[in-house]
This record gives structure tokens, C-alpha cells and sequence, in this order.
């Protein structure tokens, strides 16, 4: 409800979905698992692979006082919760029961067989009403959690981007490794979720980049300038990729279909412009920020947003003071 305007009144007011006590075939998930900051759960990887049973705990609440006012003007609510699975065509309810003593959450359990479903899973809490007239018009949506039944391309599940060693100038090496056999890395963009390739026949780089103690301040410097100098040439590459990936329907820009594309765009494109909309800026992204003199402007801002996301300008004033201090920088 938050992103879309209907031409009657809604419910004010957040609408809070949760789940919890994730279990496979009774068997409860690893905490890791779980994520619910990012309202997603991660249920592919796990040792039980023939696992035929999900259950999991809902809860929903919304504002008490909103409710109870829209309720005494329009008459009660409906809550309706959908477990939907575009892949498999598969749309399940799930039952929920209202509570008696506050009548703001609606509590039950899930069962999502394995067979009915793959890939990806949403689940969202809708409310209805009936509103000048008309039943079962929609007046509030929760934010939807995802279940990710088989690996995704998604950072949030993976957790960061893999790194892998490679000799560039070895014929067992990807290609564009291969073509470039000079340089420390590269980052494949082709694979389902992008890698940053190391380059094992550059001289010194591996020394410097791998963890260490008891480094001295100079090669401790070195290392986080480096680590800092990679992460943000690859977030560039991340960004313009996921740039050209914006997808348009009537002239109207939607955001990628690739997870890893819309997540990158979701974190850098509201800190480059904070006050447009989803809308505005996606509309931005595929239009104006391509093309001379809005590219420029693009293009200097989100590198100072990556600096600030990676954290490379802290990492850049520690080392410096570190340095200044023991004499080696004045």
C-alpha cells in the first residue's frame, strides 16, 4: 500500500507481518537462516535434502487505534495472507486467527510443501474492507517476506560476493581473466551472482590482500587501500551493470528482474538524489542518468555514495592517522 494511491479511503498506519519458529520436517532452522531484518528465510543448503514439510509461525498487527477508527466508519476488516510462487503458478492462503483480546493481530501457523514450490516464495498480509459500496477492496499490505526454496541470485541471501584466486595468464582461467592477464583482478559479471577474480601471477598482490597480524603500519595501510581501491571499482561495475538491467513496461521503468540488480540499485540510487520517490528515481536511472550531462553528475555522485557505503573513506582517514603518528606521513 505504501507505493500505490487508490481513489477511496485506506487504512492508515503500518501493517507488521512476522514469521517465526521456521521448521523443516519439524526440525527447527539455524538462526542464520532466519533473517529478519531483511524479512527473508533461506531454506536451500540445508543437510535435510529431501525435506518434504515447511511450517512456520504468522503474525500480524497494525496500529489499534487506526483500525479501530477506520473499522467504526467503513465496518470491519479482512485479513487475507498469500503465500505466492510465480515459477510454479502456486497461490496458497494462510489461515489466520483474530485476536479476542486485541483485535490489531491476527496470529496462526503455515505448512508449505516442498513439491508445490521452488525458487522463491512471497508472502504478504493484505487487509480488505468495504468501502463506498463496494466489498473487499484492498486498504493496507504489509512489506512481503521472501522464502528462497533454491539458490537465488540475491546478495542478501549470499551474503557478499565470492572471491576466487585465479593465474590469469593460465589457460584453466575464465575468459576475461584470460583477457586481461596484466591485471590484479576483475569482476565476472556473467554468472548468476557476479565473482571478483584475483590475479595469482600479479606480483605482491597476494601478500598484501590476504589477512595478516602484527602487520607494520605502512603494509597495514597498504592492504586497506588496496581492499578499498578493488571493492570500489567492483561496486561501479555492480551499479552500471544494474543500470543498463532497468526494465521498461509502456515507457514506465520497473526495476530489474534480476535480484542482485534491483538490490544494488535499492542501496545506491536513493542516497545519490534522497528526496524522489522509487518512481522518480528509477524513471532517473533510465533516462536521464544516461546520457550526457545527467551521466557526469550520476557518475560523480555514486562514487562518493560507494566510498561512504564500503566504508572506504574511514578505513582511508584511520590508516592516514596511523601513519601521521609514527612519522612516516607529515
Amino acid at each position: 500500500m505504501k507505493a500505490t494511491s487508490f481513489p477511496y479511503s485506506t487504512l492508515r498506519g503500518d501493517v507488521e507481518l512476522t514469521v517465526s519458529d521456521a521448521r523443516i520436517d519439524g526440525t527447527p532452522l539455524p538462526p542464520d537462516d532466519v533473517q529478519a531484518n531483511d524479512r527473508l528465510i533461506a531454506l536451500h543448503g540445508q543437510e535435510i535434502r529431501e525435506w518434504q514439510r515447511l511450517t512456520f509461525r504468522v503474525d500480524v498487527q497494525t496500529n489499534p487505534g487506526l483500525l479501530r477508527q477506520y473499522e467504526d466508519e467503513h465496518g470491519s476488516v479482512t485479513l487475507s495472507v498469500i503465500a505466492s510462487c510465480r515459477p510454479t503458478n502456486v497461490r496458497q492462503p494462510i489461515r489466520l486467527g483474530r485476536s479476542t483480546l486485541d483485535p490489531s493481530i491476527w496470529s496462526g501457523k503455515a505448512e508449505l510443501h516442498r513439491s508445490h514450490f521452488r525458487d522463491k516464495v512471497q508472502i504478504q498480509a493484505q487487509l480488505t474492507a468495504k468501502v463506498g459500496g463496494v466489498a473487499h477492496r484492498p486498504v493496507s499490505s504489509s512489506d512481503s517476506w521472501t522464502l528462497y526454496f533454491d539458490p537465488s541470485e540475491s546478495f542478501r541471501v549470499a551474503g557478499s560476493l565470492r572471491v576466487v584466486w585465479y593465474d590469469f595468464k593460465s589457460a584453466s582461467a575464465p575468459p576475461i581473466a584470460r583477457q586481461f592477464p596484466d591485471s590484479a583482478y576483475v569482476v565476472d559479471l556473467e554468472r548468476s551472482l557476479p565473482e571478483i577474480l584475483l590475479n595469482k601471477s600479479f606480483e605482491g598482490l597476494e601478500p598484501i590482500l590476504r589477512d595478516a597480524k602484527d602487520r607494520s603500519p605502512t603494509e597495514l595501510a597498504l592492504h586497506d587501500i588496496a581492499r578499498m581501491s578493488i571493492a570500489r571499482s567492483v561496486w561501479q561495475a555492480l551499479v552500471y551493470d544494474a543500470m543498463s538491467a532497468i526494465q521498461m513496461e509502456d515507457d514506465v521503468p520497473t526495476w530489474p528482474e534480476r535480484e542482485w540488480h534491483a538490490e544494488v540499485l535499492r542501496r545506491i540510487l536513493p542516497e545519490i538524489d534522497p528526496g524522489k520517490s522509487e518512481t522518480e528515481l528509477l524513471h532517473m536511472a533510465s533516462v536521464d542518468w544516461r546520457q550526457h550531462p545527467g551521466s557526469g553528475s550520476f557518475a560523480a555522485r555514486s562514487e562518493a555514495v560507494i566510498g561512504d557505503l564500503i566504508g572506504a573513506n574511514k578505513s582511508l582517514r584511520k590508516s592516514t592517522q596511523a601513519l601521521i603518528r609514527r612519522g612516516i606521513v607529515t
